[in-house]
């Protein structure tokens, strides 16, 4: 027999542990809670000031939301519109119902950091024991949606939180989301607690966890708000975190990905926390975020230690941040953690974003130019130690290098190393300009070293190139403002994709050399060239005008690149792919026996000269190369003809050569 609970029916009537008690008018709710183990709540509207309440539970009591639950509107920070404790209890949800918060009457874009008064917790849970909260889905709520507290062995699943809603501004939010501070899951003092396969579309933070031991987040997917965080943990009640695990979760369209925050001049510890295959995209601020500065809920940029962090791991953390942010910032007391120069740029960004900093114009001018020093200067000693291992391993020729510098002397600060300490930060404005003009220093000194080593490696040269056949010395490179391989006008040279994270211990695989040649969208450590004049040709002349027009052809001494040991040869002929079948669907798109592949760098010795598209075309009708007809496919026999090597450098010295280019006018061709 079932019963139904309605505020009319006498609740004398009562209900054993094996009848489902349906609650249609919230008066009745704490009856059944108080008799019954199984209960469907079914379109309850709770009134205003009035929590569906569901702290006292049966031990091993089953609640139902059913239909569309409403709350009226409640003025008061401390309201919680609906609570839940309990033994062994399950709190779940009917096919097709809502749990909806009336956020709209409350929001204003400012959340709990002032405005209105609104229930700052939505759903309360606390002193749960070996229980399920599983398949709800909720939408506006007004700021913070679950807080978790206390107990053991709570698990939560297949939860949908949706507050798009609030995205968009309203009439008192100026201009702002209306909605804020609108945590998903916040998770405290708890222990074995799992959070798994859900959804949450927010404006703060998806999941943040402040403190408890043996914690799994996983399956998540988090949309439009702060990502998966830890903190701000200290100067709470609870302030020691141990053992914390984030899997297998998407983050999009959000600010942050991975997120540590501890608050200053506070104590406490975080230890043992992984974040571990998670996928971010549309990143905003920082894909990986390590913070020891927070003060009344934001960052300061003076970092305290008094929160120990130890024990943290990011694995398979991966995926793409906006132009305008950085994969990681990593901001933490006296704690050296490598990188300078990513450390440096971060605090400029830092600078710009935060106005507590006074004067900071000065500060971000000087620190840019450090990061760009830094950059360039770590970019410099990892390819000249590549390029010393790779004249060391080719059988071309021989090289002493006995002429180039040790690169432990170029850092007159730490002459154990290649790169300057890691900097420690000062609270002050003046030691801040102190350090990075010491970092200016220290990069130009790197900069002026490593690129004198690097231009001795390439001015033996000249006494060996002329071993090599003459038809075979010429490639070509087509670049503009957005070429993956970038040329660098003050450097001139050219540099892969990959050029900021080229590890010179790792050794490039067939399947990256695939990937690159078929034009796969990812950064590779790789350039293609070309010695086909009518194959660049081809490719320079099928981009729409707007991308022409910025178009240079780069003509390269291939002698060059095989004297270093870091040409690769032909895709076909000395790489063995097979060239495309266009028929049977096979083979390596791209690959020909003109398409060569250089590793890392096309140094500025190797570049005889830049050439407009008007200039190659002229070259290109000069030496019989039939491009009439640029919208149809050119004739494979075309491809074969070459530009004569004094018609090339005749062409770049009228242009204004390189000295390079100069250089090889004087040897016999």
């Amino acid at each position: 027999m079932k019963y139904t609970i309605l505020a009319v029916i006498p609740l004398a009537l009562g209900a054993n542990a094996a009848t489902p008690c349906t609650v249609t008018e919230y008066a009745s709710i704490s009856s059944a809670v108080a008799s019954c183990t199984d209960i469907v709540l079914s379109n309850i509207a709770a009134p205003a000031s009035s929590s569906i309440d569901l702290s006292k539970l049966k031990d091993g009591a089953k609640v139902t939301f059913d239909g569309k639950t409403t709350f009226g509107k409640t003025s008061d920070n401390s309201f919680n519109p609906i609570v839940i404790s309990g033994n062994g209890v399950t709190v779940t949800g009917a096919e097709g119902h809502v749990i909806d918060g009336n956020g709209q009457a409350y929001w204003d874009g400012l959340g709990s950091n002032g405005g209105v008064d609104k229930p700052d917790h939505f759903v309360v849970v606390k002193n749960t024991v070996d229980s399920v909260i599983s398949n709800l889905n909720i939408q506006n709520w007004p700021v913070h949606c679950f807080t978790i507290s206390g107990g053991s062995g709570l698990t939560i699943s297949g939860i949908n939180l949706d507050n798009t809603a609030g995205n968009e501004p309203n009439s008192a939010s100026n201009g702002l989301p209306a909605a804020h501070n609108s945590d998903g899951f916040d998770i405290s003092s708890t222990s074995g607690l799992t959070l798994q396969d859900s959804t949450v579309n927010n404006q703060d933070d998806c999941v943040a966890v402040t403190s408890g031991t043996d914690i799994l987040v996983t399956g998540m997917t988090c949309i439009g708000g702060h990502g998966l965080s830890i903190g701000s943990i200290g100067g709470k009640s609870d302030n020691d975190l141990d053992g914390v695990t984030f899997s297998k979760s998407t983050i999009s369209d959000s600010e942050n990905g991975c997120r540590i925050k501890t608050n200053s001049g506070t104590t406490g510890s975080v230890k043992n926390v992984l974040y571990s295959d998670i996928t971010l995209s549309g990143i905003s601020s920082y894909g990986i975020d390590v913070q020891q500065d927070y003060l009344n809920g934001g960052p300061t940029g003076e970092p305290t230690n008094g929160v120990d962090i130890s024990g943290v791991t990011f694995t398979n953390v991966k995926g793409t941040v906006d132009s305008s942010a950085y994969n990681y910032y990593i901001l933490c007391g006296d704690v050296h953690i490598g990188d300078i120069e990513t450390k440096e740029e971060f605090l400029q960004k830092e600078l710009r974003r935060n106005p507590k900093i006074i004067n900071h114009e000065r500060l971000n001018s000087k620190s840019k130019a450090v990061i760009d020093g830094l950059n360039e200067r770590r970019w410099t000693l990892m390819y000249l130690q590549h390029l010393a291992t790779r004249v060391g391993q080719t059988d071309i020729v021989e090289m002493n290098l006995s002429d180039l510098p040790d690169l432990a002397t170029l850092s007159l600060n730490n002459p154990q190393n290649s790169l300057p300490p890691s900097l420690v930060y000062r609270p002050t404005q003046e030691a801040y300009i102190g350090v990075l003009e010491q970092r200016r220093i220290d990069a130009q000194i790197g900069n002026d070293a490593g690129w004198a080593a690097l231009n001795t490696l390439a001015l033996g040269l000249a006494s060996d190139i002329r071993n090599y056949p003459e038809d075979n010395n010429i490639a070509f490179r087509v670049f503009d403002g957005g070429s993956k391989a970038r040329f660098f006008p003050d450097r001139q040279d050219i540099r892969c994709g990959n050029w900021q994270n080229f590890d010179i211990n790792r050794t490039p695989t067939r399947d990256e050399a695939e990937r690159h040649i078929n034009c796969y969208p990812t950064l590779t450590d790789y350039i293609s060239i070309s010695t086909s004049p009518g194959r660049i040709w081809k490719i320079a002349s099928g981009v729409v005008e707007s991308v022409r027009a910025t178009q240079k052809i780069a003509v390269i001494d291939l002698r060059v690149l095989k004297r270093l040991g870091i040409a690769y040869g032909s895709t076909t002929e000395d790489l063995r792919f097979h060239c495309w079948n266009e028929t049977n669907k096979t083979g390596t798109k791209y690959a020909t026996k003109h398409h060569v592949l250089v590793l890392g760098w096309l140094p500025p010795r190797s570049i005889a000269g830049v050439l407009s598209l008007k200039q190659f075309k002229k070259l290109l009708g000069e030496s019989d190369i039939d491009i009439s007809n640029p919208s149809k496919k050119i004739d494979r026999s075309e491809y074969e003809k070459k530009i004569d090597f004094p018609s090339i450098l005749k062409s770049l010295y009228e242009k204004g050569a390189s000295a390079w280019c100069k250089d090889l006018l004087k040897l016999p061709v």
